[in-house]
């Protein structure tokens, strides 16, 4: 059994990426759903494959099958990504923290994602002038678009 990560020693942005890696089982149909580049998202899998030491994916008769540790991670990281969700929807006070602005509890703020200069998937909420213009198309759905940024 691996040792014990400590939380803030991991890039918990490759929990979705995993989800949707494992979701899709293409990396390209998972750019799409973390609305990302493709480029971008193809970091995903080497960092995780290193971080567990197993392929995780492999591909199969032209088709990427999950292997026994990434069916494994599959469904734990579903219940680690649904309770984050919850537990970030839960907070009432959201809008009225510092640094907040007036919106209302638990009211949702629309975020712009990107990579960064090591491939990591990152979201960040859009503020001020942008945050208008984005809101008409900002994804309202179940958040697959967004990713936590650190």
């Amino acid at each position: 059994m691996r040792p014990v990560t400590h939380l803030a020693n991991l890039d918990l942005n490759l929990l979705v990426a995993l989800r949707e890696l494992t979701r899709e089982r293409s990396v390209t149909r998972a750019a799409q759903r973390l609305g990302v580049t493709q480029p971008a998202a193809s970091a995903a899998p080497s960092r995780l494959r290193r971080h567990f030491g197993d392929e995780l994916l492999v591909r199969e008769h032209g088709e990427y099958v999950l292997t026994s540790l990434g069916e494994q991670l599959a469904e734990q990281v579903e219940v680690v990504c649904s309770a984050a969700e919850r537990l970030f929807a839960a907070s009432s006070d959201f809008g009225h923290q510092a640094g907040g602005n007036d919106e209302p509890a638990g009211s949702r703020v629309p975020a712009r994602s990107r990579a960064d200069r090591r491939g990591t998937l990152v979201a960040s909420p859009v503020r001020g002038r942008h945050r208008a213009r984005l809101a008409a198309t900002a994804d309202h759905g179940d958040g697959a678009k967004a990713v936590i940024s650190r």
